[in-house]
């Protein structure tokens, strides 16, 4: 068994993984071929990785989520914008049963189509997740400022009845991202 390996180069001569941590890097990879990991992944990193559907299409960041039905720890991340995600991702991942079970999700360059007050329900609600969301550059300024009103709820509140995520975002001040970041640690 495969402890932690990097299996891009060999992806397409495998058939089946049995690796409890799975690193896919900077490749095009089928959401059919991600089937061979789906029944023992816990801690999963994409990276760079464009994820398509047998038409070429790009596919939803829900769905790849959706095939790690053991997934403890998710990390996904791009160079730019994800383009995988839209006003519905969120709320297309509350409706998948591991979700909930989750214990870490890491995303960076998150567009603005993320729907944040979805996000923000569900996290005052989560005992079990922690959440590292890294926005994209391109965010707007009114969209910076409802993630600066959260993070200072989050950071004015005493004594937090939810697992602490850290939103982090072009512009978000030192002080303030390290306030985050000591709660998240503590939580």
């Amino acid at each position: 068994m495969a402890e932690n390996f990097n299996f891009t180069f060999i992806l397409p001569k495998l058939y089946k993984c049995d690796a409890k941590k799975v690193t896919l890097k900077n490749k095009v990879i089928f959401i059919n071929d991600l089937s061979m990991f789906t029944e023992t992944a816990e801690d999963i990193t994409i990276s760079g990785v464009t994820v398509k559907n047998p038409d070429d299409s790009i596919v939803p960041f829900e769905k790849i989520f959706e095939v790690f039905i053991n997934a403890k720890k998710f990390r996904f991340y791009s160079k730019s914008a994800l383009p995988n995600f839209t006003s519905r991702t969120f709320n297309e991942l509350l409706k998948i049963p591991h979700f909930s079970k989750l214990q870490f999700m890491n995303l960076e360059n998150i567009p603005e189509s993320f729907d944040i007050e979805t996000f923000y329900v569900y996290m005052k609600e989560n005992k079990t997740t922690k959440f590292y969301l890294l926005f994209d550059k391109s965010i707007s300024a009114p969209y910076k400022i409802r993630l600066e009103t959260i993070n200072d709820e989050i950071r004015s509140t005493k004594v937090l009845n939810y697992k602490t995520p850290v939103i982090d975002y072009d512009g978000l001040e030192n002080e303030k991202k390290l306030q985050l970041f000591v709660q998240y640690y503590l939580s």
